[in-house]
Formats: structure tokens, C-alpha cells, sequence
């Protein structure tokens, strides 16, 4: 095909400006399917503002936005690195590495055991990213970030209240799993490889891509946390040489918190779990998480996938 060629012989930059053109494309084009889904029930006028429906004290309003968010996600983060692997390679699967990896039930649970441990580290870096203010002549930048961080959560705390098991199952899908299949496909699959192969070096094209991994939530206030989890879920994808691996990785992280606040609304947990405090000394759990990180991810990548050294992204060029 036409547009395959263009894509496929053209530097790892124009394939990424493609999956930033692609990525826009799709958030509009979706906003819109949404739009004219919704005119039968609130007319033409819902076309001008989208925002109408954002009434998060409503089941209903909610429900809407939770299917808006369902399809955003499919049409900005699934169908996006999709295309571009299809245009720019004859395997779409290798390009994106969906593979088994060597050892991948074992991975699997390590994975999983890396989110459980990391905790202690990620919450000593959110509390310190808590704090940190930017200069007096950004404080209205910093006050607008507040704001938008302090209304993302009523949303999200509004997205979270369950009815029905059912419900719990519909969040666990729109916020477990289309955001780790999506943002894998794009962050992980697609951009670090191009990353890399721009800037000729592993860890540079991970931590890039872990910035702006970070960066897209626009919630300043979890910045460095959230780059974290984008650097190892990006070491873990190079080494495991396969994307299901942080796929995984990226739902246990987002699915712990919906599971929680289910079980919190349940009764089953107290509702001040956030606040408690782990026993002893908190930098000692710190030290201890990072030292158990560290091991981790040392064996994944002592039993790292042969196919990282038998040229990985060979055929992205």
C-alpha cells in the first residue's frame, strides 16, 4: 500500500510525528462519534459542549462519561500504535512485540510482586512531589494546577462509586484495562523503541519516554511517582522483550486502586486505609522497597529475552 511505503522507509521522527498526528486525530474523531451518539438524548446543542453532561453527582452523567472515556481510549491509545505498526512493519505483532517471553508465567508474577513492593517508593515520592511548589512568578500556573488536580479527583472518586458488581467490573475495564493495553501500545510499544533509536541509547529513549508518560496525565502533583512506573514498566518491556509483560504491570497498578475503592464502598476495607502507617521507620521501608526493586529487576534482567540481543529494533529503521 501507498501509505505503508511512505511510513515504512521513513526515520523513526516521522513515525513518531505519525503517531502524535494519529493520537490527535483519534481523540477528535472519538469525542465526536461520542457527540453525535448523544443527540437523540440531549439534541444538537451537545455538540458545542461536551461538558454538559459532567454533572458527577448524576449515575447517569457519570455513566456517559465513563463511555466517553471508554471510547477516547480505544480511538487516541489502542487504534493509534496499532496503525503505525501496521504501516511500518509486515508484522505487526513483532513490531509491537505482543510475544511470549521466556519464563513468562514466572515474569508475570514478578511483575506483579514489583508493583506490590514498589509501593513504599511510590508514596515516598508522591508525598515529596506533595511539596514541591514552583517559583512566586508561577504562582497562578501553580494555582490553576491545583485546581485541575483537585477537580481530576471528584472525578475520579465520582468514577469509583459502584452501584452493583457490575459496576466494579465496568471500572476495572475502563480504568485497568483499556489504560494499560492503550498507553502500553503507545508509551512502550511504539514511542520508547523510536525514542531509542532516535537517541542511539536504551536508558535515554526510557527515561524520555517515562517523562512524558508522566507528563500526559497532567497531574503535576504525581509527577515523580508516575515517571517511576514508567521507567521500570520501560525496562521491564526491554528486558522481557514482550509488551504483555507491562501491559500486566500496568493493570495490577491501576486495577489495586480500583479493587480498593470497591472494597472500601464494601465495608471490606476501612475507609482511612491511605492514612495508615506502616510500622518502624519509613525511610527504612523505603531502602527496603528500592533494595527489593532493585533485586527484581536485576533477575529480569539477568533472564532478559534473547531477542533483545538479537536485535530488538532492528525493524523499526
Amino acid at each position: 500500500m501507498f501509505y505503508k511505503s511512505i511510513i515504512e522507509k521513513n526515520s523513526p521522527s516521522y513515525q513518531l510525528l505519525m503517531l502524535l498526528i494519529l493520537f490527535f486525530v483519534g481523540l477528535f474523531l472519538s469525542s465526536f462519534l461520542f457527540a453525535v451518539f448523544l443527540i437523540p438524548f440531549y439534541g444538537f446543542e451537545i455538540l458545542e459542549n461536551l461538558q454538559s453532561v459532567a454533572n458527577i453527582s448524576d449515575y447517569n452523567s457519570i455513566f456517559l462519561l465513563k463511555m466517553m472515556q471508554l471510547i477516547s481510549s480505544i480511538g487516541s491509545f489502542i487504534i493509534p500504535p496499532l496503525l503505525i505498526a501496521h504501516f511500518s512493519s509486515n508484522n505487526l505483532f513483532s513490531y509491537l512485540a505482543i510475544r511470549k517471553s521466556d519464563n513468562m508465567l514466572l515474569l508475570l508474577v514478578i511483575t506483579f510482586l514489583l508493583i506490590i513492593i514498589s509501593q513504599p517508593i511510590i508514596n515516598f515520592t508522591a508525598n515529596i512531589n506533595s511539596h514541591l511548589v514552583l517559583p512566586e512568578f508561577m504562582n497562578g500556573v501553580e494555582q490553576w494546577m491545583k485546581q485541575k488536580e483537585d477537580e481530576a479527583a471528584m472525578l475520579t472518586e465520582a468514577f469509583l462509586k459502584v452501584n452493583s458488581t457490575s459496576d466494579f467490573l465496568l471500572n476495572l475495564f475502563i480504568i485497568g484495562v483499556l489504560p494499560a493495553i492503550g498507553e502500553e501500545l503507545v508509551f512502550r510499544g511504539v514511542m520508547q523503541k523510536l525514542f531509542i533509536k532516535i537517541t542511539k541509547n536504551i536508558h535515554t529513549g526510557i527515561w524520555i519516554t517515562a517523562i512524558i508518560f508522566s507528563a500526559i496525565h497532567f497531574e503535576f502533583y504525581g509527577f515523580l511517582p508516575r515517571m517511576l512506573l514508567g521507567a521500570m514498566f520501560g525496562y521491564l518491556f526491554y528486558w522481557s522483550g514482550s509488551i504483555v509483560v507491562t501491559i500486566w504491570a500496568h493493570f495490577v497498578n491501576n486495577g489495586m486502586g480500583v479493587l480498593l475503592a470497591y472494597l472500601v464502598q464494601k465495608n471490606v476495607v476501612s475507609s482511612d486505609f491511605e492514612n495508615l502507617q506502616l510500622p518502624g521507620n519509613e525511610y527504612m521501608w523505603v531502602l527496603a522497597s528500592t533494595l527489593s526493586v532493585s533485586a527484581l529487576l536485576y533477575w529480569v534482567y539477568k533472564h532478559k529475552n534473547p531477542a533483545v540481543e538479537q536485535g530488538f529494533y532492528e525493524n523499526l529503521s
